[in-house]
């Protein structure tokens, strides 16, 4: 690195030293667009650092130093009006002279891009390429050469070395990082204002039409929705995308105030209403003398089998879900408890539940696998006892926080305080119906053990409501993040 180069990194840091620093954690509201706070979730998502870092404010920018496996990622919010306009990781150059005011600008988009190859979604990434720039890699050019290293890199946090410039045929950089690199070049006739500007543009363009056609509603309510509401938060999945009105703020939770007739309302319309009401859990230990009879009436459709104090609820499937539940009764001294049964055998890799099911956890360790064997058991039997009254001894009350997406005819974004809170809502709304959960995969992400599952209720219309669900371990194999995407009424294909 030239001297020059060491010059500024040492007056970069002093200037981060002098301005207050603290932990300056961005919020939705801190940001110009609901595309960049995603971006920003999903680049603490895919790198899972932590966002207790070292911040430094001016007046036309943030900074803040992550660390990610004993490696400083310095990254630089530019805002106007404190709002984030855009999100970089920065890069250092491998330049004896440099004319700053020459190549600033390239810079900047170069590391605008790495700050998004570094996001959990390929879209944020392909949203920044286009005929005027060229992404290279492993000799291929665009598309094919971004897909490919997409499909190698899709779960490595990219910390690049010194980047060099490369001015033989078009100007532009190459990213070197591990052993690999890929080069950005830039069109001779490029205006990288322009452009920027109108990417921002469609960035914020849908959210802008929402509120436009927030303010075009009628005023007037359906007799159904007079209830009194109460007031107050990844592979090509369907994505979070910009026509997402949001809530904001993870909100206190509040006491019940409504009658049932909100039960009758679509899932969607349900949500709005109670997404923040508090749930309690029934205390049903000392009012059940007999665990059969109790199950039976809770699952009065499923074939049931009992061995001693086991329980099997043979529920079968419904479309490629499961339904199965095994349960195990506990007396104590002055209650009964029915627990989770945490039998199962390790096959190839495999967790082999009683009935034969499978869950591969190839991608863990056997530290790992013996670690949350027992809670992957607790975790598909709870979802599955989701709208009956079993789910009051399966259910383990958390407060882990989570982003509930609701897809209707427009998508809602909410931030639960707590994912037992929500399950138990859910529990609540779905009594009518059978619901179902597979674990569909166990994978790990930057050293952190990710799940997927699928939940869905069916309600025997001929429709079904299924949910998403990601859930994110810490180093202790405690649940950390969660994410839900919530489809309704969904229509069963033949």
């Amino acid at each position: 690195m030239s001297n020059k180069m060491k010059i500024k990194l040492v007056i970069f840091y002093l200037m981060l030293f002098v301005l207050n620093l603290w932990a300056f954690q961005p919020q939705e509201a801190d940001f110009v667009s609901n595309y960049q706070y995603r971006l920003y979730i999903s680049w603490l998502t895919k790198t899972g650092v932590s966002t207790q870092a070292a911040a430094g404010f001016s007046q036309d920018k943030v900074v803040k130093i992550f660390t990610y496996k004993d490696k400083q990622i310095i990254v630089e919010y530019p805002w106007e009006n404190h709002k984030i306009t855009k999100q970089l990781q920065k890069l250092e150059i491998n330049l004896k002279i440099r004319s700053d005011f020459t190549i600033d600008e390239y810079l900047h988009y170069t590391e605008n891009l790495v700050y998004r190859l570094n996001s959990s979604d390929k879209q944020f990434a392909a949203d920044f390429l286009n005929d005027k720039i060229v992404f290279r890699y492993n000799q291929k050019e665009g598309n094919i050469a971004f897909d490919e290293f997409w499909r190698i890199y899709s779960k490595t946090v990219i910390i690049p070395d010194d980047i060099e410039i490369i001015s033989s045929e078009k100007f532009g950089f190459r990213v070197p990082f591990l052993d690999d690199y890929f080069e950005i070049l830039f069109s001779t006739d490029i205006d990288l204002e322009k452009l920027s500007a109108e990417l921002s543009k469609k960035e914020s363009k849908t959210k802008d039409a929402l509120e436009f056609l927030e303010e075009a509603k009628p005023k007037e309510k359906k007799p159904v929705e007079e209830i009194e509401p109460t007031k107050t938060m990844p592979e090509e999945k369907e994505r979070i995308n910009d026509n997402i009105s949001p809530k904001n703020k993870i909100e206190l939770p509040i006491e019940n105030n409504f009658d049932n007739k909100i039960y009758n309302l679509p899932i969607a319309d349900f949500i709005r209403k109670a997404h923040n009401v508090r749930q309690s859990k029934e205390l049903l230990n000392n009012k059940i003398d007999d665990v059969a009879a109790f199950l039976k009436k809770q699952f009065p459709q499923c074939e049931q089998q009992q061995i001693d104090d086991l329980f099997y609820l043979k529920r079968g499937k419904f479309l490629d879900f499961n339904g199965d539940i095994f349960v195990q009764k506990e007396i104590t001294d002055d209650c009964i408890n029915i627990l989770p049964y945490y039998d199962y055998q390790l096959e190839n890799s495999k967790l082999i539940l009683p009935n034969g099911e499978e869950v591969d956890v190839s991608d863990l360790s056997m530290e790992e696998i013996d670690a949350i064997a027992k809670s992957i058991l607790q975790l598909i039997y709870s979802h599955r006892a989701i709208g009956t009254k079993l789910i009051n001894f399966l259910l383990i009350h958390d407060d882990v926080p989570t982003t509930l997406i609701v897809h209707s005819d427009e998508r809602e974004l909410y931030n639960i305080y707590s994912y037992a809170n929500l399950l138990l809502m859910l529990s609540k709304y779905w009594e009518n119906s059978q619901v179902y959960f597979n674990l569909h995969e166990v994978k790990k992400v930057n050293g952190k053990i990710e799940l997927v599952g699928y939940l869905v209720a069916d309600d025997n219309s001929g429709k079904y409501d299924l949910a998403e669900i990601w859930f994110r371990l810490d180093e202790d194999y405690r649940l950390d993040l969660i994410m839900m995407m919530l489809y309704q009424q969904l229509e069963i294909e033949n």
